[in-house]
């Protein structure tokens, strides 16, 4: 799987290629191993892709506008056509601040979603952390909130069952490391 933009008249969309192993496209996925997702914006782009074990495929990167951009996502049936029980008609955007994006994605073992990037206002850029139920709703016992954002200089996460904790390092499948 690759993920990447499509342009067309300087707007983007989001664009999936689905490779056979020896290198060609693979016809069974989309039109000719392509599927193009246009979310209603001008500005719209993966930064990642990953299978789920159900075979699905997930999507992540960020819509903007000429206002803000959103940590955006957008689940796909292993045919290439949008998944509609994902989210809202298979897409989940999230507005932190107001400017967001995810860089990284990784599903657990149990289907739940994490997803990473920034997010951002004027002159302040901080990473942010989101986890997500497998039907796309943000998972409400993520953290005591659902969304984490790490500012600097220090770094304190919330754990559910522990008292906040700095310089954090956790090594499991939602793993990350912050040290400032």
């Amino acid at each position: 799987m690759i993920a990447g933009e499509s342009q067309i008249n300087n707007q983007g969309d989001f664009a999936i290629l689905r490779l056979l192993p020896d290198g060609p496209p693979d016809s069974t996925f989309g039109f000719h191993g392509w599927t193009v997702t246009d979310l209603g914006t001008d500005l719209e782009f993966p930064n990642c892709v990953a299978l789920q074990t159900n075979g699905k495929i997930v999507a992540a990167g960020r819509k903007a506008d000429a206002f803000q951009s959103d940590f955006t996502m957008v689940r796909y049936h292993p045919d290439g056509t949008v998944d509609s029980l994902f989210g809202n008609n298979g897409i989940v955007g999230t507005n932190l601040r107001e400017e967001d994006e995810v860089t990284a994605i990784a599903i657990e073992p149990d289907g739940q979603i994490i997803l990473a990037g920034f997010s951002s206002v004027p002159a302040s850029g901080d990473f942010a952390v989101a986890r997500y139920n497998e039907n796309g709703t943000l998972d409400k016992f993520f953290w005591l909130a659902y969304i984490t954002i790490l500012t600097k200089p220090s770094c304190w996460v919330f754990h559910p069952k522990a008292a906040p904790v700095s310089n954090l390092d956790r090594t499991a499948s939602t793993s990350f490391h912050c040290y400032f």
